[in-house]
């Protein structure tokens, strides 16, 4: 179900990442490569991927930024510690927030899997001849 919900809510993001982690067209898969490989692949990306950082903003810095601002910040305080606590405090990096949190969408799978099969089903009662 998340890869369908990748695909409604966030195609764009998850063409991106089977490229860039793949190395995947989305539309263009080879031979033997069905959407449960696909699904699988989605399952697998990383932390810091485009559809992670769409789903959840908080995801647009991945581990190695947290850990960063994490030291910067501390080598802030320790700085100002060490200069006798004068002067302005200093500036702390801000990590993003995931108030604008954005869920992937949640998608009926029978309906959907209903509609698609009417669409395949040739339509019933005309008469070619």
């Amino acid at each position: 179900m998340l890869l369908l919900g990748l695909f409604v809510s966030h195609k764009a993001e998850l063409r991106a990442d089977l490229r860039r982690y793949y190395g995947l067209d989305l539309h263009d898969l080879p031979a033997g490569y069905g959407m449960c490989y696909v699904a699988d692949l989605a399952a697998g990306l990383p932390y810091d991927s485009a559809c992670h950082r769409a789903s959840d903003p908080s995801g647009a810095w991945g581990y190695q930024e947290y850990l960063l601002a994490g030291i910067l910040n501390r080598l802030s305080i320790i700085s100002y510690q060490l200069g006798g606590g004068k002067g302005p405090r200093p500036a702390m990096v801000e990590a993003p927030k995931a108030s604008g949190h954005k869920k992937i969408e949640r998608v009926d799978m029978d309906g959907y899997l209903a509609r698609l099969k009417a669409l395949q089903r040739p339509s019933e009662g005309t008469d070619d001849a």
